[in-house]
């Protein structure tokens, strides 16, 4: 699972939830504040971690916006 810290995560969440990316399943389980969390099908954390670097470089609106992108359990801990 990927929690993902954002200053636009609203708009972040309308953009990844149920989305489709290099063969890779992203659903938003949680929006609470700027943080989302959010579950994948890659077959591990670090791949879903890469693919979604890469989509959100494709976004227009987080193109100068920091995000960080952590690993977490189904807990919600960070790994």
């Amino acid at each position: 699972m990927l929690q993902i810290g954002c200053p636009k995560a609203k708009l972040l969440k309308e953009k990844i939830d149920q989305l489709d990316f290099e063969s890779i399943h992203f659903e938003v389980v949680r929006l609470s504040g700027l943080t989302l969390q959010v579950t994948h099908n890659a077959a591990s954390d670090e791949a879903a971690k890469a693919a979604m670097k890469k989509y959100i470089k494709t976004i227009p609106e987080l193109a100068n916006l920091y995000t960080n992108i952590q690993l977490i359990d189904a807990q919600g801990r960070i790994l």
